[in-house]
């Protein structure tokens, strides 16, 4: 049945949509592969409306991209999130393009839609299912509810699962299976493929994709990473600027237009960038072999040792004796995964306890504190290669270890703190706050302001000067903390204030120059 009115145009403009997205790629594979065809579908319908000639004609994804109307077009193609219809359209209307022009953005958003919800193909004539296909049951009740490449059709009398009909109507071939390995110089590969005749008439965008990991000569990684996006194209040939030495790489490409794709190639054999020296030394890692090197053969180079871990910070227990380290993994990722993390700690000028944490989960607990006493931290990532151990920069902190939390009259313990120790890192004062979760409000970002109240021997504090951060999580690393001063800190919405004092300068590092 169709509405009144304005609804028979939004059936119209709905079954436009959903014709073109009916094509969308079963053979792509799922997670990364089918989000990546859907993204691609959409540029190349992008790219189809300004192909008709004229002076507002682009030929290219980056030509589109400045091209005015047709970079609307194409937000919603390069967003990386699968945003829903509604984020996808407020989005447009309220980010990107306010003021009512952003009508190409959105009719974009109402495609992705489209080609998410609806697989490649046409449904079957109602009249030729036959077996349980041909039952009077709801089945399903979308194509998401059938496996592989089914849709979920009408049989006359219920839903089920269908292969469809003509799923490859108006879609490009497969590329040729050979992949063109081509060293271009440090850390760079160029690929090249070959594209049969197209039946398309569209254009096409051509999907890269790769999957790497570390592993021994003759051993590729078990078992294999995902695949993972590096490049959309319209031309036949790609350039990627982050290959690693001693990783195991391969690649398939897929030509992707707005009806849909026939899938990827095969993979490409897997090829292994080789360890070796160059020379002379360099600090990082580079390809040393000269341009006309053949194609397939990488020139060597040594995996880097794993840059140093970060936000190094300290949550006190309620004991006093033990205090909960946890710190960020390097924002670079490693040449070789870090297999472990190297933890020493113990009084200034002492004996070190030594730890380890796997390399998976940054945080340890530090036991065997004792209050009021000055502690140093060291902090190292270490990656394994053969039989060689690669190791970070050490990073390090000073702090305090904490008094035990008083009791209650009850003779029971308080919470936890809601501050941890002020600790030195890179020289400069922190501290850690945590605050609990308001019940009833469902907050997606926290705002925290802290200042100084009163500075007792420290004339140079700003007091009164309120500095501020946001976060999605119910706790906050200050940074840039005043010594011998009295913090208040606010949290919003729903939480806590809460005061807390910093230590003097002298009681962190006895040997630093400080100004309190």
């Amino acid at each position: 049945m169709r509405g009144p009115g304005g609804g028979l145009a939004l059936a119209v403009l709905a079954g436009v949509l959903a014709a073109a997205a009916g094509h969308a790629g079963t053979e792509a594979g799922g997670g990364a592969g089918a989000a990546a065809v859907t993204r691609a579908r959409c540029a190349a319908r992008c790219l189809g409306l300004r192909l008709r000639g004229g002076p507002g004609e682009v030929g290219s994804l980056a030509q589109c991209g400045e091209h005015a109307e047709c970079a609307k077009c194409l937000q919603p193609c390069r967003e990386a999130r699968e945003l829903e219809a509604h984020e996808c359209e407020a989005y447009c209307e309220q980010a990107l393009f306010p003021a009512g022009r952003g009508s190409e953005c959105l009719t974009s958003c109402a495609f992705l839609a489209s080609a998410r919800r609806v697989k490649q193909g046409a449904c079957p004539a109602p009249a030729r299912a036959r077996g349980f296909q041909a039952a009077c049951v709801e089945g399903c009740a979308a194509d998401a509810d059938c496996a592989g490449p089914r849709r979920c059709c009408p049989n006359g009398c219920g839903r089920t699962c269908r292969d469809p009909r003509r799923p490859f109507r108006g879609v490009p071939l497969r590329p040729g299976r050979a992949l063109r390995l081509l060293p271009r110089g440090p850390g760079r590969l160029g690929l090249r493929w070959s594209s049969r005749f197209s039946v398309s008439a569209e254009p096409v965008v051509y999907v890269v994709q790769r999957r790497a990991g570390p592993g021994p000569p003759g051993r590729p990684p078990t078992p294999r990473p995902a695949w993972a996006t590096v490049a959309e194209t319209t031309e036949e040939r790609a350039e990627l600027r982050d290959i690693r030495p001693g990783r195991w790489y391969q690649f398939r490409v897929a030509a992707v237009n707005a009806q849909g794709t026939r899938g990827f190639t095969a993979p490409s054999p897997p090829f292994r960038a080789p360890e070796g020296r160059c020379s002379p030394p360099r600090i990082l890692p580079v390809w040393c072999s000269p341009p006309s090197a053949p194609a397939h053969v990488l020139p060597p180079a040594d995996p880097a040792p794993p840059p140093a871990p970060s936000s190094l910070r300290l949550t006190a227990g309620s004991s006093g004796s033990t205090a909960r380290l946890a710190w960020d993994p390097p924002a670079r990722d490693p040449d070789v995964p870090i297999h472990h993390y190297r933890v020493a700690w113990g009084p200034d000028g002492g004996e070190r306890t030594r730890g380890t944490a796997d390399g998976r989960r940054p945080e340890l607990l530090l036991d065997g504190l004792r209050p009021g006493l000055l502690y140093a931290v060291e902090l190292q990532a270490v990656a394994h290669w053969g039989p060689t151990r690669l190791r970070s920069p050490r990073a390090r902190l000073r702090f305090r270890a904490p008094h035990p939390a008083p009791l209650e009259p009850s003779g029971k313990p308080r919470p936890p703190q809601e501050v941890g120790p002020p600790f030195l890192l890179d020289g400069r004062l922190r501290a850690t706050v945590r605050w609990p979760e308001p019940q009833g409000l469902n907050a997606t970002r926290f705002r925290v302001r802290w200042t100084p109240r009163a500075c007792a021997r420290n004339r140079t504090a700003p007091t009164g000067a309120w500095a501020e951060a946001a976060t999605r999580h119910p706790h906050l690393t200050l940074d840039g903390l005043a010594f011998s001063c009295s913090y208040q800190v606010r949290v919003l919405p729903g939480g806590p204030g809460f005061e807390f004092d910093t230590p003097a300068c002298a009681d962190l590092d006895p040997a630093a120059r400080c100004g309190d």
